[in-house]
């Protein structure tokens, strides 16, 4: 059955087409007659003539959960979307400015500063409940889930962001559990222009960045930037550079052709911190390097990022009411660091190299749409992790001799076909349904001897084949009262598998125990309701998210090995709230708050506590003043409640409440001048707070900040 279902997709996928036809009947229209539906709420909404605070959106068109132009309002789902604008005033420098104040979104950075966790419907975490994408293409491979993905991205220079919220439509597959996140980049302009852009500000950050962007010919155009950061660091031990560089160029074949290629690519180059140790120096020592102080010495502790993709995309709208769009890719990713977190201190230095396309076919009906497609990735992936030095414990842990700890390939490959219907039932009820299908496969190469590594924890396991398959069903139902409402009901399956390292890297005491995982499956479960005023604008969920067969570390009680399997899981119950209002023609504020309550269910460990690391309330407020067309000034604050920092729900982190100025003034039509004063109170605060190894640990949330920039556009 599984043979045929992909069969016949890959059949009805590639259907012979004209790509260089020039009069197909109603091509043009088609094109447009596929975004009618979509885009007709935001061309009806615009009341506001004088429109001179252009932050505030009240339907904004999203692009994520189909990779075409949808209405936010005609969707049931919960994306938030940031537009240009907006990030303009935010002068993103780390990727919490890009998302914090999106409802439900939680970027903490890490000891490194540039790193970063998220926590969206779930705790601030590493695990791989997210799905990143750069302009609608995945940053990095299912297979070697990195959580520091974001950097990846052209985060600082994005030109919008989306987050849909739970699992994800038909279009994505593992990893889209919590979130989808998708970083876009600015399109080629109609007239040529550059921009130079460079701002500094304390603690020795700079940043520069040099685009251009014009037509080469009235069927093509182009844009190229290149950009360099450098930050000495707030706190000790956490300067960083960053160099990033992008192109695109857009090609009209035809009215029924369009061609658009891009390449990106970025490096990262950070120092690490540690935690700090106690809430003494959380408060009173906050810029100390933490608990690797004794170790700075000893190895380098570094973490270095780099990536890579070059991608064409093809659109193609020959046959009447059918779009046809595919996208090829290229990708490069390596991840390289210091284990602060182990005792012994070891490196890392993950590498993988992919190709992939995806596929898709838009049909549209009088009733409705229908969308299939192929995904496909093959990725080539090594991990090599070495102990640098002879590590001997002085109390907890055991022996671990220099030398390659792990050193293996692993050849990946992933597969899914899958359909995505939207019915049109009547004038008010929309139905939509999908399915998809993924195989992923892993073939594992050990370059070293089999077995436990000398007398530590970690354990090679010899060659072997690990593969999983998954069904995701979607379901929704989406009734319009009026036209600018919308009430709906969300069914969402998705689920996410184990990453290389998580089967590959082993931690077992002996090598008695087995094991063998299985992939983690999650159900989404949603009702919401979103409605636009003339003015103002409300969009509410309420959701279930359930997460079963977690992967989770035990101990054996009688071998005393360590190893994860699955059987747990978690429930996470909660709100999210977004609300806009156009109070005055040059007053407008932005609210975004969320509940979120998550347990464990009958877990053999912690029963049915509270999960830690989980805020239950999370908000962000915005009041944006524009006097008149050249100057924006936004006051905003950023709370986060209490939450657990152990899983026995013995200690506690009380929150925060921090405040931030941000100014843009556009002094002519080629000069712009920005400037913001982060944490204007200047408080001592954790980005992340836990109980682990018998201690508190925090990373630190960064003190006052002055940051100002120019750009100049010629």
């Amino acid at each position: 059955m599984r043979i045929v279902t992909l069969l016949a997709i890959i059949t009805f996928s590639f259907i012979p087409i004209n790509v260089f036809a020039q009069d197909k009947a109603g091509s043009p229209d088609a094109k447009a007659t596929l975004h009618t539906q979509e885009t007709k709420s935001a061309k009806t909404l615009k009341t506001d003539k004088k429109d001179v605070n252009k932050i505030i959106q009240l339907d904004a068109i999203t692009v994520t959960g189909t990779r075409t132009q949808e209405s936010q309002l005609k969707q049931a789902l919960k994306i938030d979307k940031k537009d240009e604008e907006e990030i303009k005033i935010d002068q993103t420098i780390f990727q919490k400015d890009l998302l914090n104040s999106l409802s439900g979104v939680l970027v903490t950075q890490t000891g490194s500063g540039i790193g970063h966790m998220l926590s969206v419907r779930t705790p601030i975490t590493t695990l791989p409940y997210f799905l990143y994408l750069q302009d609608n293409v995945p940053v990095q491979s299912s297979g070697f889930f990195n959580h520091n993905a974001l950097s990846y991205t052209n985060f600082e220079t994005a030109s919008s962001t989306e987050v849909l919220k739970g699992a994800g439509t038909a279009l994505y597959g593992s990893d889209a559990v919590a979130a989808t996140v998708n970083v876009q980049s600015k399109a080629p302009t109609k007239s040529r222009e550059t921009t130079v852009s460079t701002k500094g500000g304390s603690d020795g950050y700079y940043h520069t960045y040099t685009q251009t962007s014009g037509p080469i010919n009235e069927k093509s155009s182009y844009r190229i930037g290149i950009g360099r950061t450098r930050n000495e660091g707030w706190r000790d031990h956490t300067q960083y550079s960053r160099h990033e560089t992008m192109a695109r160029y857009d090609f009209i074949i035809n009215d029924n052709n369009k061609l658009e290629a891009s390449f990106s690519a970025n490096e990262t180059n950070a120092d690490q911190a540690g935690s700090l140790i106690g809430r003494h120096d959380l408060k009173h020592n906050h810029e100390f390097i933490g608990n690797v102080d004794d170790k700075k010495d000893t190895v380098k502790l570094k973490r270095k990022f780099d990536f890579a993709r070059l991608s064409l995309k093809w659109d193609n709208y020959s046959l009447e009411n059918i779009e046809i769009s595919t996208i090829g890719y290229l990708r490069r990713n390596r991840n390289r660091y210091i284990a602060t977190w182990e005792n012994g201190l070891p490196s890392n230095d993950s590498r993988s190299k992919s190709f992939g396309f995806m596929h898709n076919i838009t049909r549209k009906f009088s009733r409705g749409k229908v969308i299939i497609g192929l995904d496909f990735e093959r990725t080539y992936g090594e991990e090599h992790f070495k102990q640098l030095f002879d590590f001997v414990p002085t109390g907890f842990g055991t022996n671990i001799d220099q030398g390659n700890i792990f050193d293996y390939d692993v050849k990946y490959h992933a597969i899914s076909p899958y359909i995505q219907t939207t019915w049109n039932i009547n004038s008010k009820l929309i139905a939509k349904a999908g399915l998809r299908y993924d195989y992923n496969q892993f073939d594992y190469s050990n370059n070293t001897a089999d077995g436990k590594y000398g007398a530590s924890k970690w354990f090679r396991p010899s060659d072997g084949r690990n593969s999983f398959e998954h069904y995701s069903p979607k379901l929704s139902l989406s009734y319009f009262p009026q036209e600018t409402m919308e009430l709906y009901v969300r069914y969402a399956n998705g689920f996410r598998i184990p990453s290389a390292t998580r089967l590959y890297s082993q931690q077992r005491t002996t090598g008695a125990t087995t094991f063998k995982l299985d992939e983690e499956i999650t159900n989404t479960y949603e009702i919401g309701f979103k409605k636009v005023f003339s003015k103002s604008s409300v969009d509410l969920v309420l959701y279930h998210m359930d997460i079963r067969d977690t992967i989770t570390r035990r101990t054996d009680s009688v071998t005393g090995d360590r190893f994860y399997e699955n059987g747990a899981a978690t429930f996470h119950n909660g709100l999210e709230l977004s609300l806009q209002q156009n109070i005055l023609d040059f007053f407008s504020t932005k609210f975004s708050y969320s509940y979120s309550k998550i347990k464990f269910h009958n877990d053999q460990d912690f029963d049915y506590n509270n999960v830690s690391l989980v805020p239950r309330h999370k908000g962000n407020v915005r009041l944006f003043l524009t006097p008149n067309e050249k100057l924006t000034l936004m006051a905003e604050g950023q709370f986060t409640s209490s939450y657990w920092m152990d899983n026995e729900n013995d200690n506690k982190y009380s929150g925060y409440t921090i405040g931030n100025l941000k100014a843009d003034y556009k002094l002519t039509s080629s000069w712009r001048l920005f400037m913001k004063l982060n944490n204007i109170a200047n408080k001592r605060y954790a980005e992340r707070a836990e109980f682990t190894f018998g201690e508190e640990r925090y990373t630190p949330g960064s003190p006052r900040q002055l940051f100002a920039g120019i750009d100049f556009t010629f």
